[in-house]
């Protein structure tokens, strides 16, 4: 049953998107993210001194490489409201829910958020191998030799055998996110996957094999305008917005394939908007690996656990 939404909406009215395409040298840091805010900018159809707010997700290779002042002073804005968020992932959506509480909170009307990598070009594959490995814990973890992929593994080995899930299911998953990316005219990758090829491709780490698994970039940028009213031609409203912190290090994890905060940030975001999850007829997943889109959110009307 539906209620009264809890906030007021906020607008991503522009958005852009850089991609380098593999093989090629990315161009500097600075030159992603000022293309991505020109194109983002542009998109919502305002003037660049219109953007009162800037939301700057640091670069995973050179964390805090750039503050959000000093992208503002490069950029020609003067932003009343500044903020940074730190690298990864789940980043990439926190840097909005950032922008539309300063628009809530009367902070900014118009917040740019920018974020930007040319991992590959600035660390190399070996570089970028080192850098993952100091996220795991020096203690417990890191003496071990883990890698990113070696926790997704430890994931999908715990849901094969808690659920029965099988190695073909997996494999469907990295079928269909191929199919999704190939949607994208800028995408890094070309030709359509089968579930027998993805079963085929070398194991990285068991039970995963490298169609599994997200590419390591050569380098891209985004960039979103975050509006209290929509402008351009094509705003979108974002009507709730959740977030819940789960675990950091592998071993404090209270389960490998089930995941609590996930329902947690999801019913927060629901309840905002003033729906419930079984009133959603579209869900997209982060997908760093085939292991992450099997434990979403739980819904009565469109999943159960497992």
């Amino acid at each position: 049953m539906s209620a009264e939404p809890t906030m007021n909406p906020v607008y991503i009215s522009g958005v852009s998107q850089r991609i380098v395409g593999r093989g090629k040298p990315a161009p500097p840091y600075l030159k992603l993210l000022a293309d991505a805010a020109a194109d983002a900018v542009t998109d919502a159809g305002l003037d660049p001194h219109a953007i009162d707010g800037l939301v700057l997700s640091s670069s995973i290779p050179q964390p805090f490489a750039c503050n959000p002042a000093e992208l503002a002073e490069y950029l020609g804005i003067g932003p009343a409201y500044v903020a940074m968020a730190p690298y990864g992932g789940r980043p990439a959506t926190d840097v909005i829910g950032m922008a539309r509480s300063a628009v809530n909170a009367g902070l900014a009307s118009n917040v740019l958020v920018l974020s930007a990598d040319n991992f590959a070009t600035t660390l190399g594959l070996e570089g970028a191998i080192e850098l993952y490995m100091k996220s795991f814990d020096q203690t417990y973890e890191r003496p071990f030799g883990p890698l990113i992929p070696t926790a997704f593994a430890l994931m999908a080995a715990r849901h094969l055998h808690d659920y029965g899930t099988t190695m073909e299911q997996l494999a469907s998953l990295a079928v269909t996110i191929r199919r999704h990316g190939l949607l994208n005219p800028d995408t890094e990758v070309a030709g359509e996957l089968t579930i027998q090829a993805v079963l085929d491709d070398v194991v990285i780490s068991s039970p995963l094999t490298r169609s599994m698994v997200a590419l390591i970039s050569t380098g891209g940028a985004q960039g979103f305008v975050v509006t209290n009213r929509p402008t351009g031609n094509r705003a979108v409203a974002v009507r709730g917005y959740g977030e819940s912190c789960g675990f950091m290090s592998l071993t404090q994890a209270p389960s490998l394939a089930r995941f609590a905060h996930i329902r947690v940030a999801a019913d927060l975001a629901v309840a905002q908007a003033g729906i419930t999850l079984d009133d959603l007829d579209f869900v997209e997943l982060y997908d760093p690996a085939t292991i992450v889109p099997p434990d979403p959110p739980r819904g009565d009307r469109f999943l159960r656990e497992g």
